[in-house]
């Protein structure tokens, strides 16, 4: 009969060790939410001011999941996604990419490339055709939407998908050979285009010419997912993105509404299916009872447990929260900056766990003439004497970017 030895407790202590480091290392390997996000790309809604929530409000979800995602790391994904090889080249991720409607605004390059043959571009269509006037000795010609049609011998109607009016110049371009072929023809060049409306019958020329289809042939080419030997994967990455963006979306949701009523976000449990885990996670049950998506994923990944991967869990909605918080205190300092004039109220007080805090409060006149209190951020431990505090007040100026000048008159 054998005996089982207890270990000592310096064994317990090397065991804990080894898991503390390995969990460690999977922390430093699962990708940061704040990865998602490019900074400086938000725009602020003027007419959404509301004197008690007007600078929340100003922030739209789809600005903060759509306008500036990259997700590089994805579910045991590496870094395929960042490189996608095409002819021995190594390219950008095309989602990584934004391109203008213009076509005169394209930067050309392997990047915007891989963007434009992947997910098209815009035609601009819908444009007033206004700047495209010419005037000629019979009286002005403008481009117009027919233009976009044209007929083939047998007497059928097709549209011009290559064709591009650019909204700037009042020119028309054609999108392929801007691409592939900017020397050849000025409907290929970005400082000529083509606005000769008098002799319209010189863009059914261009698209019978040669060079034309030479443009659109590289292009076809150069889109050509399924002869690619990395198709597959590049399907799977696709599908990644799209997967998690949709959960994204369901949590920044979530998270704005409870913030925006101040409603409290995390419980004594953060586990789903437990009736104490908070608002939070309440919310996203609730929604799932509705949404098969989310339902399917909460089933999938709800609890997965540390170093597991949801975008789910609290540490990831006080990643989201802060990011949140970041760009409210910009738009406040936005705010502040164009009144010019604003004043400082600061109130020290203890918090539940007998922190002293100093609170920061700006107060100044918002565009519309109604004068607003905004917080901005709390000053732990700055102690009690009016140069401490005045200190802690010039310290919080210069990070956020409100310098402030000191008139000294002397008698």
């Amino acid at each position: 009969m054998s005996i089982r030895k207890k270990s000592s407790g310096c064994e317990y202590g090397k065991i804990a060790a080894r898991k503390e480091e390995k969990y460690k290392e999977i922390i430093a390997k699962t990708p940061k939410i704040d990865k998602l996000f490019k900074t400086n790309t938000h725009k602020n809604d003027n007419n959404e001011d509301d004197s008690n929530n007007g600078a929340s409000s100003m922030l739209q979800c789809k600005n903060i999941c759509d306008e500036a995602m990259e997700i590089e790391e994805i579910r045991s994904i590496d870094d395929t996604d960042k490189v996608l090889h095409d002819q021995h080249i190594i390219r950008e991720p095309c989602d990584s990419v934004s391109v203008s409607s213009d076509p005169v605004l394209w930067v050309i390059n392997d990047a915007t490339i891989d963007h434009i043959v992947t997910n098209g571009f815009t035609q601009n269509m819908d444009s007033d055709f206004k700047k495209s006037k010419r005037e000629y000795a019979t009286g002005p010609r403008y481009f117009s939407k027919a233009d976009f049609e044209t007929t083939l011998p047998n007497g059928e109607n097709v549209h011009r998908k290559w064709l591009i009016y650019s909204e700037s110049t009042g020119k028309v371009f054609c999108g392929p050979c801007v691409l592939f072929d900017r020397t050849t023809t000025q409907f290929g060049s970005q400082k000529q285009g083509f606005d000769d409306w008098k002799n319209k019958v010189r863009i059914g020329q261009h698209e019978n010419s040669q060079s034309h289809k030479n443009a659109l042939i590289a292009m076809k080419l150069r889109g050509n997912k399924t002869n690619r030997v990395d198709a597959k994967l590049l399907e799977k990455i696709e599908e990644e993105r799209t997967y998690w963006r949709s959960v994204l979306q369901r949590v920044v949701n979530v998270i704005k509404a409870l913030s925006s009523r101040g409603l409290s976000l995390r419980g004594h449990v953060e586990q789903f299916g437990n009736p104490h885990n908070g608002n939070y996670m309440m919310s996203l049950e609730l929604i799932a009872i509705y949404d098969d998506f989310l339902a399917t994923h909460i089933s999938e990944y709800g609890n997965p447990g540390k170093g597991g991967t949801s975008y789910l869990s609290l540490t990831i909605c006080d990643e989201f929260v802060q990011i949140i918080a970041d760009e409210v205190s910009k738009t406040i300092v936005t705010e502040v900056k164009a009144s010019k004039y604003y004043s400082i109220i600061v109130d020290s007080t203890p918090d539940l766990s007998h922190i002293d805090q100093l609170t920061f409060i700006l107060r100044y006149v918002d565009s519309s003439g109604s004068p607003v209190e905004r917080f901005l951020t709390f000053l732990p431990n700055v102690g009690h004497k009016g140069i401490d505090v005045a200190n802690a007040i010039m310290r919080t100026l210069v990070v956020v970017n409100l310098m402030i000048t000191l008139r000294i008159c002397l008698g």
